[in-house]
């Protein structure tokens, strides 16, 4: 059977957790909370679990981890990899997984965090290897790299079962997250002269779109800043990224409004006059427009 014409499944971390729950399956050292989980040597019980329903999965938080034995191969984004031990991953949100093969050993070691989670942690300015121009990767750590990152989980895990505030958990999870940005960005081949003039634009357009978007949502307002033509920073946007600039400050907009309507208890009109609306009508419309939700709906 074609994997591409498979109907993915849906799977959050709730849903995880609720599976491990009815079927009274958890692994050992395994924290789930409404703000993230995280999984201490995560092993063969994955087999059943993933494998029994021969599906791809949607995965809709950031996930991240490290393989500590054995090997996994499946479909990432329509593109076939084997994870093995040595390896650390990431994914990002509205990522395709089909699990194809595990190993009898396989041991992971990894969390999770729901997209306006973290996006909260990191104040929306986030890591540049989590920007959104990958969707996904796997690299090879040494062996040193590899014990630090994972007492880096280990030391979350118990921060988290004993910690009374989210404080702590939270600054652990956006430590975590910079190691694994410099541990990737550390191995990315160069770049020409050219491409790399392009990339520093990139990057700042991003870095001025999560510090500005709440107040400016017209590309104007950042080619100024850049000193280009609206016309020449939409070109480089979307080179680099594949996505428009104009997709990159509604998906920042967008962000910042669904981490406002599930984490604080403003009004729809207090948001739409935080995000620089005129009325809160025109703010609905823009947000249905763009999630096909209403705001109320996000609201839970």
């Amino acid at each position: 059977m074609n994997t591409n014409m498979k109907q993915p499944k849906r799977l959050t971390l709730q849903t995880m957790f609720d599976t491990f729950n009815q079927q009274n399956m958890f692994p050992s050292q395994f924290l789930f909370k409404e703000s993230f989980g995280i999984v201490i040597d995560m092993n063969d019980f994955l087999k059943p679990f993933i494998l029994s329903n021969q599906c791809p999965y949607l995965l809709e938080d950031y996930r991240m981890g490290i393989v500590k034995r054995g090997h996994m191969r499946g479909i990432i984004n329509l593109q076939e990899y084997t994870i093995e031990a040595g390896n650390i991953v990431f994914i990002t949100p509205s990522t395709i997984v089909e699990p194809i093969e595990i190993s009898h050993d396989f041991q992971l070691t990894g969390m999770g965090i729901p997209a306006d989670v973290f996006h909260l942690i990191h104040l929306g300015k986030l890591p540049n290897l989590f920007n959104g121009i990958l969707k996904n990767g796997i690299m090879s750590v040494t062996e040193n790299e590899g014990q630090l990152l994972d007492n880096m989980f280990r030391l979350l895990y118990e921060i988290a079962a004993n910690s009374k505030t989210d404080d702590a958990v939270r600054n652990m999870i956006s430590t975590i997250t910079a190691y694994y940005n410099e541990l990737f960005v550390s191995q990315q081949p160069s770049t020409t002269s050219q491409r790399s003039t392009q990339k520093a634009m990139f990057d700042r357009f991003i870095d001025l779109v999560n510090k500005h978007c709440r107040e400016q949502r017209h590309l104007s307002f950042y080619a100024e800043r850049i000193c280009v033509t609206e016309r020449y920073l939409g070109t480089i946007v979307r080179q680099v990224s594949g996505v428009t600039a104009k997709e990159w400050i509604d998906k920042a907009v967008i962000t910042a409004a669904k981490v406002m309507l599930r984490h604080t208890n403003k009004t729809v009109a207090e948001i739409a006059d935080n995000l620089n609306f005129p009325n809160p009508s025109f703010f609905c419309k823009y947000f249905k427009r763009i999630t096909g939700k209403t705001p109320q709906d996000c609201r839970f």
